[in-house]
């Protein structure tokens, strides 16, 4: 089966845009459509579930049908089906919906953490929703039913219903079940390979021969009886239980104690709390019997929006005129080139992005749909941020918070705080970074967003790290682990190990942080993310090279380097040629570093990449005066430094200051190097750098000493000492021995 990377043409016409996603039975590439000029996903199946002619065809025709279904607000669309080259690839063209940010996906199942119900009148909205999209496909097709329905094939968009703040759903998966029903045989062998572990209750399977998802099978699928509409609003009972309850319907950890409660009815009990009416309508589409249960999906929508009158004392929402499908189409495209961008940036390419993120705006602005112009906003400053342009991504971000208050949208809100704070930080702020991430923290806990709180909490201990209290930063981020691991967000669980890892290093416990991330490394092999496989294999370069092993260094970091080059990332791939270039520097091979300085400062001017070009600039230079051409060192560092300058990177800015500090004490223009290290120093306290902030109040004290300045000297001496202390760096005792010296001297 071909995989195909990022940037190739899938049948000279869909460019792909992603790494596919894939899951158990099938894999889906994020694409541009360059014939209908709008992005789309590709799906089709894995190789073993199309094995041969009839089979493919079978999904051909099953993917047809689908798109006879035609547009409607609550069913994902599919435009066409592909057949590729000799016929051995078959793909979907389907409606591509953009998840909502911090969630790993765009289904129902990333807003289903267990024991935290949603709101029942959200849920009874949703499965209004679902209701819809169902009812429209019954009545295109009589008799249509589509024998998975559970939260993965329920997607939420970031759009919501006209005149409402309720996200959109839509039904997607039509037929799918079928073809994999027909696929039995080679699902069977699979099936038995597997012996149905707890952990894929909830994966479509086969059982008993019927194709469907255990948590969710009517009665009369366990019984391999017929099946009509009735099975489906079986399904969206239990859908419903889940987001009133917290819990799934069914208990048991076997497919034998599954089939027993929801053969026998003997499913858990609703709270007693919960409104008779939507406990009724629960009760309803539960009921073992079909018989018992809603004879057609009007009959349903009826009592839903009974139910809904009763809890809210409002009526629901009215299905949408005709034509508002245009203009919600149009809103769902822009949310589509966004989810089209935010890929691009996944496999850093941010400077692609840009020009998708830009048609986000324009179609918010062109649509006055206001959230869509600031997720547009907060979507170009990012990338702005990631190709250096910090100070025009802060205007942007600043933007989309303004619309965000105006429009009273907290979600949006935490947003573009989170954002601000991201940018700051880039910039070296971290005083500004913590202000940002505070305020962004307490909305998400108000408004109940986990992954986004989770994803904060991460924010804030990096910022903690940068300040210098590392203890305080591993507070943090443990926070952040606990949430990722109740959420079941395998992404977010590695990325927490690695700035787990990140903070261990800063302490100085290189061991550690090497535990942190291996763990964080099983984590992106188990899941497929490259990305992040490539981002840990760095950071183990990175703790190796700490150890003074930097041999064992470099061959984590070619394997991060390999990775990059795959998946098409520039910005990490220069990131990589610049730790190389650092190791070999360490080996004293700096010919061979400079190789690799020149290579990533090739690709950062190529990318429009600012920020990394000054960071590159300042290490040629200091590579530059190690072999003893302190007129070229001198010169990459002022080309850096006036880059720094330029876009308002302090931290870089900084650390070049502090490099020309020390290259000009070593020549002994002791006048000039104080300069330097008193601007660094200025910028350690303004932004509340710690780390260089002690180096350089060593450096300083050293030359105050030695120019006889002894009363400037002594302070400075007792700050590096103290910071060094606080930290547990070893450096602590070096500075202390200068205190000593300065006040015996002072005698």
């Amino acid at each position: 089966m071909n995989i195909y990377p990022p940037g190739v043409r899938i049948a000279n016409t869909y460019e792909v845009a992603s790494r596919p996603l894939m899951g158990g039975m099938g894999l889906v590439y994020l694409c541009f459509d360059h014939q209908r000029q709008h992005p789309v996903a590709l799906k089709t199946f894995r190789p073993e579930f199309l094995p041969d002619r009839t089979a493919r065809d079978r999904f051909l025709r099953e993917g047809t049908t689908w798109v006879k279904l035609g547009a409607h607000p609550h069913i994902v669309r599919a435009y066409g089906v592909e057949r590729i080259g000799d016929g051995r690839e078959v793909y979907l063209v389907l409606e591509l919906v953009a998840k909502r940010e911090g969630h790993k996906d765009a289904s129902l199942r990333p807003w289903l953490i267990p024991g935290r119900p949603l709101p029942v009148e959200q849920a009874l909205l949703f499965a209004l929703q679902v209701t819809r999209g169902m009812a429209h496909a019954t009545a295109v097709i009589p008799g249509f039913v589509h024998r998975d329905l559970k939260p993965e094939n329920v997607l939420i968009g970031v759009d919501t219903l006209l005149g409402t703040k309720v996200n959109r759903l839509r039904v997607t998966d039509f037929g799918l079940a079928a073809v994999l029903q027909n696929a039995r045989g080679r699902m069977q062998i699979a099936a038995e390979k597997r012996r149905t572990p707890a952990g894929s209750l909830g994966r479509t399977q086969l059982t008993r021969g019927i194709v469907g998802t255990p948590l969710y099978m009517a009665p009369e699928q366990w019984q391999g009886g017929p099946v009509d509409v009735r099975t489906d609003i079986y399904a969206l009972g239990c859908i419903l239980y889940e987001m009133v309850a917290g819990q799934q319907a069914a208990t048991g950890n076997s497919l034998m104690a599954l089939e027993q409660a929801h053969c026998t009815g003997k499913l858990r009990p609703l709270s007693s709390r919960l409104s008779g009416a939507v406990s009724e309508v629960i009760a309803r589409c539960l009921a073992p019997d079909a018989r018992g249960r809603y004879p057609n999906w009007p009959a349903l929508e009826a009592a839903l929006m009974a139910a809904y009158a009763e809890v809210t004392g409002q009526m629901a929402p009215d299905p949408e005129p005709p034509q508002a499908l245009d203009r919600a189409q149009r809103v769902k495209m822009g949310l589509s080139y966004n989810a089209l961008g935010a890929s691009y940036m996944d496999i850093g390419k941010a400077e692609v992005a840009l020009g998708y993120f830009e048609r986000v705006r324009e179609v918010g602005r062109a649509e006055g749909e206001r959230v869509l112009e600031s997720i547009g906003l907060n979507q170009l400053g990012q990338a702005l941020m990631h190709l250096g342009d910090t100070q025009r991504a802060i205007g942007l971000h600043k933007q989309a918070l303004a619309i965000a208050q105006e429009i009273n949208d907290r979600y949006l809100e935490e947003n573009a705080l989170a954002s601000l704070g991201v940018t700051y930080a880039m910039l070296g702020d971290n005083q500004h970074a913590v202000e940002f991430y505070g305020q962004a923290l307490t909305i998400t806990r108000e408004i109940g967003d986990r992954q986004g709180e989770g994803a904060i909490l991460g924010n804030l201990g990096t910022a903690y790290k940068n300040l210098g209290d590392i203890r305080r930063a591993i507070g943090f981020h443990e926070q952040a682990l606990t949430i990722a691991r109740e959420t079941g967000n395998r992404s977010s669980e590695g990325i927490a190990l690695i700035v787990l890892g990140i903070a261990y290093k800063n302490l100085g416990d290189a061991q550690r942080a090497i535990g942190f991330y291996e763990q964080a490394l099983a984590i992106d092999r188990e899941i497929g993310d490259r990305r992040n496989e490539g981002i840990v294999l760095g950071n183990l370069g990175i703790a190796y090279k700490n150890l003074g092993d930097a041999r064992r260094a470099i061959g984590y970091y070619e394997q991060a380097l390999a990775i990059d080059r795959e998946i098409g990332n520039r910005h990490g791939e220069a990131a990589t040629l610049t730790n190389l270039g650092v190791s070999y520097s360490l080996l004293g091979e700096t010919q061979q570093a400079i190789g690799y300085y020149e290579q990533a400062l090739a690709i950062d001017r190529e990318i429009g990449d600012r920020r990394g070009e000054g960071i590159i600039l300042m290490n040629l230079g200091n590579a530059c005066y190690a072999l003893g051409d302190t007129r070229r060192a001198v010169d990459f560092l002022d080309q850096a430094l006036a880059i720094d300058r330029e876009i308002g990177n302090r931290r870089s800015e900084m650390e070049t200051l502090e490099s020309l500090g020390n290259i000009h004490t070593e020549q002994g223009d002791s006048s000039q190097a104080i300069g330097e290290y008193e601007q660094a120093s200025a910028i350690a306290r303004e932004i509340g750098n710690a780390v260089v902030l002690a180096h350089v109040s060593f450096y300083l004290a050293l030359l105050y000493a030695r120019g006889g300045e002894l009363r400037r000297a002594l302070p400075l001496a007792q700050q590096a000492a103290a910071i060094w202390g606080q930290m547990g760096i070893p450096n602590a005792q070096q500075a202390q021995q200068l205190v000593a010296q300065i006040q015996a001297a002072m005698r």
